[in-house]
Formats: C-alpha cells, structure tokens, sequence
C-alpha cells in the first residue's frame, strides 16, 4: 500500500476499472483516389482475382490484416473503380462494427439496396428479402 501512494496509484473496484470500448466511427464510400498512394497494385491484384473467377461466381474477396493498414480505403477504391461499376448491377456498402448483430447487418444491406427501412421482421424473413434482391441482379457486397 505504502509503494502504491508513493506512485500515487489509487484503488479500484473491478466496476471502475472496465476498459471503455473505443467506439470505431461508421465507414462510407467516398474515398479521393487522387490522395491515396501506393494501392493501386493491390486494388489491380483484386480486380484480377474477379475476372479470374467470374465464371465460378466468387462470393467474397477477403482484405484481413491488423488495423491501421488501409483496408477499408483499398475497398473504398475498389468500390468506386469503373470496372466494378460496370461489371456489377447493384453495389453495396455496409458498416459492420465490432458488436457483429446478423439481423442488423442483414437490415443494414436490405436497407443499403431498397433505400427503405425494411419492416420489424424476423431474421429468417429479413434474409429471404435479401435473398430475393441479391438474385434479381448481380450483386457486389462491400
């Protein structure tokens, strides 16, 4: 206790001593290609990938790494290239955050497709409605 006051340490319930979750702000579309340096061989590597297995209907294109290395401005990118926007009918931008909710992310890509806020409905009604939409057209899910 003494070496603790000479620190000026205090003491704490476990309650106090909770760590506060850093709140990540919601991602969006808009990046400025012009001031993005050094991805453009990674956005091409990825294109490359989808015309190289377009014919087998490749669902997702994974970007993992650690925070911090640009993974969200690389799909940024590749969301607002012109190849994508051809290649696809619809394209969609969804913020998953760190409190993962399937029935929210799968409200969250209705809404992003209709424009509509979908109804109260269970999940399993939720995801026929994406269903649905997502097989009328070829569609991208950023």
């Amino acid at each position: 206790m003494r070496d603790g006051q000479q620190f000026n340490f205090s003491v704490q319930s476990c309650e106090e001593r909770r760590v506060a979750r850093k709140h990540r702000p919601e991602t969006h579309t808009f990046v400025d290609a012009q001031k993005i340096i050094g991805r453009d061989d990674d956005k091409e590597a990825i294109l490359a990938i989808r015309d190289q297995y377009q014919e087998q209907h490749v669902s997702f294109i994974p970007i993992v790494g650690i925070g911090g290395l640009g993974k969200t401005t690389l799909a940024q990118l590749i969301y607002n290239d012109d190849k994508v926007e051809k290649h696809f009918d619809l394209i969609l931008w969804v913020c998953v955050s760190d409190n993962f909710e399937v029935k929210e992310v799968v409200r969250k890509i209705l809404m992003s497709a209709t424009g509509a806020e979908p109804q109260h409905l269970e999940l399993d009604q939720l995801q026929k409605q994406m269903r649905d939409k997502s097989l009328e057209k070829d569609t991208c899910f950023f």
